[in-house]
């Protein structure tokens, strides 16, 4: 029984640093993948904010909408859809990432 130790063991730490391994690889092709999406989506919603304020502007009734704080609204929306499709993709990685 002495004999079998030294190769119960080797195969329990060898068993142990592989899923170790494949666990960080998987965590950081998720995190560059969700840094990556958020990104890109912060950029094409700080660009759609720009085009509706500066659309907000021409409109006659532009004092209402500030008041109804509209700009603030949006905002919180464009933040909301980037932090979704982030998580998203940082929760599934590179298996299915698709946006509905």
């Amino acid at each position: 029984m002495p004999f079998l130790a030294p190769f119960l063991i080797s195969a329990l730490v060898g068993g142990f640093a592989t899923s170790i391994i494949q666990g960080l690889i998987k965590l950081a092709i998720s995190v560059g993948v969700g840094f990556l999406v958020y990104q890109g989506l912060d950029t094409l919603m700080a660009s759609i904010m720009v085009h509706v304020v500066t659309n907000f502007d021409n409109t006659p009734i532009a004092g209402v909408l500030g008041l109804l704080k509209v700009d603030k609204c949006l905002n919180v929306l464009a933040s909301a859809v980037t932090v979704k499709y982030t998580l998203r993709a940082t929760v599934n990685g590179l298996k299915k990432l698709e946006i509905k």
